[in-house]
């Protein structure tokens, strides 16, 4: 039997199968079941699940996508744990292609933070087109009440109409922090590309309440020797798109980093089928997933890195606005510790206040707690005491004369209202709980 023979016979009994972004999730996990049972190999390009770590059941599956959920909410998570913040405000805005990620992606997170022991809050906001900031007006008021750190959700251009109106609110100035998790390492059309300069009458406020913002994006795995390549391998797509499916990209944008991703693992698989074939072995397909499984891969448009349990590494860097260039520059970039991603500093963080701000003020939300709670010493309580004596006079004569004539209201209004003014003179107390 030739080669072109045996390697025919050797990809039928494979049965190589790459999942594509049409598959649903669950369809995803439906075709994976099924794969062990048949012993091929499943290669899934833009889903990534927990469930897939347990190679009992999932032994020839490979989780390629660019990103997951586990590896940017982790990223998100390990930042706000860096600076020992614990009362996060999530915002998520829904309209635009990015709405689905925003919806998920910032409902998942509220549950990670809550589970281990943060105050939540959060809200959705549904902005139209245009500039105009008056949909994220109700959000900042409430974040004013609640919280200092600020995790944003959605199109990169409603992360800049959020940004305008908190510089305009004069939430900027370094007591807040905002962050926006940035799940592609290049600008696409889904997401948009993070930048304050937009070319309108916006830019300068957009710049300055971008010093309040980080960026939390994966690790480019472009390396400089697959850069030409790479660029290469998007004017091919996008000519291909447009001449195959007639579906033309926007200017500035590329396709979307799980399509690389899904070449270049396919590239990789092919490689090895070449050097099995070589030695005339024919191998199944769960020693084929484990030769990929812990290993690192250089492609000719970017590194891969897979662990364990066959799914790619993504590593996340934080980045943040370089006044001097005016772009977003790393600070911090996660490395491997063993088996945990920790951030490590890149360059040093550049504070507005020269510290990292608490995420409660030292006068707490109300203004009036702590240090800055009401105080006074024995001369103003007797002052207080007496004024409060000379009142109970003439108030004691209206009450009696109030009762005389309206018997007929009950005795618990006086205590009624009685409360309700001391509610108003009574600091509002936070609000503890997870909000949906």
């Amino acid at each position: 039997m030739g080669k072109h023979e045996r390697g025919t016979i050797f990809c039928k009994k494979i049965g190589v199968k790459a999942s594509v972004p049409g598959c649903a999730a669950a369809d995803t996990v439906s075709i994976s079941q099924l794969a062990m049972a048949w012993q091929h190999l499943v290669i899934i390009g833009f889903y990534s699940d927990p469930i897939f770590h347990n190679k009992a059941f999932y032994p020839t599956v490979i989780a390629a996508a660019a990103t997951s959920s586990r590896n940017s909410l982790g990223a998100v998570i390990s930042f706000i744990f860096q600076f020992k913040w614990r009362i996060v405000y999530i915002v998520a805005d829904v309209p635009r292609g990015s709405g689905t990620v925003a919806n998920s992606g910032s409902a998942s997170l509220a549950a990670a933070l809550h589970v281990r022991g943060c105050t939540v809050h959060s809200t959705t906001v549904n902005t139209s087109a245009g500039d105009s900031s008056s949909p994220f007006l109700s959000a900042l008021t409430q974040i004013r009440k609640s919280a200092r750190i600020v995790s944003f959700w959605g199109h990169a251009l409603s992360l800049r109409r959020f940004m305008v109106a908190a510089q305009r609110s004069n939430m900027t100035k370094g007591d807040y922090v905002y962050i926006y998790l940035d799940i592609s390492e290049y600008p696409t059309g889904v997401f948009g590309k993070v930048a304050w300069e937009n070319q309108d009458d916006y830019d300068n406020e957009a710049r300055s309440a971008y010093e309040s913002v980080f960026v939390v994006a994966p690790t480019p795995s472009v390396t400089p020797s697959s850069e030409k390549a790479r660029e290469i391998l998007f004017r091919r797509l996008i000519e291909g798109s447009k001449l195959h499916y007639n579906y033309s990209y926007a200017t500035g944008f590329l396709p979307g980093p799980n399509v690389l991703s899904t070449y270049s693992t396919l590239k990789i698989l092919g490689e090895m089928l070449a050097e099995i074939l070589r030695t005339h072995q024919i191998p199944d397909a769960g020693r084929l997933a484990r030769r990929m499984m812990n290993h690192s891969f250089d492609t000719n448009v970017g590194t891969l890195e897979f662990d364990a349990a066959g799914e790619r590494i993504v590593r996340f860097d934080v980045k943040q606005l370089d006044w001097n260039s005016g772009t977003f520059q790393t600070v911090l970039r996660q490395q491997m510790k063993t088996t945990v991603l920790e951030f490590h500093c890149i360059r040093e963080i550049t504070w507005q206040t020269g510290l990292p701000p608490p995420d409660r003020p030292v006068c707490g939300f109300s203004g009036i707690d702590g240090p800055c709670a009401p105080t006074g010493g024995g001369r103003n309580l007797i002052l207080g005491t007496c004024l409060t004596l000379l009142c109970m006079g003439p108030v004691a004569v209206i009450m009696s004369w109030y009762y005389n004539n309206r018997k007929e209201r009950k005795c618990d209004f006086a205590v009624f209202e009685l409360t309700e003014a001391l509610r108003f003179l009574t600091p509002m107390s936070t609000n503890s709980s997870f909000a949906d």
